[in-house]
């Protein structure tokens, strides 16, 4: 009886894990752009506190590649 309900309570779940992970992307988006529009319009010298927070790791691959991963889940390839 309750076997027709489990597939759209199913999909239910889903959307709603969906939208949870959406908002919590945007959520760190919207501190990447807070962190960013706080720095100065020019930046002059390395500093470690920016690298650090608007990179969240470096991946070196083979020939010299590097893909940047920032904080908001952005990846640049270079």
């Amino acid at each position: 009886m309750f076997a027709r309900y489990e597939a759209p309570e199913k999909a239910l779940d889903e959307a709603q894990e969906s939208l949870r992970q959406k908002e919590k992307h945007n959520e760190q988006i919207e501190d990447f752009i807070s962190e960013i529009e706080a720095m100065p319009d020019s930046i002059t010298d390395f500093r470690t506190d920016y690298w650090g927070h608007l990179v969240e790791k470096v991946t070196v691959h083979r020939r010299g590649a590097m893909t940047f991963t920032l904080s908001c889940g952005v990846e640049i390839e270079i």
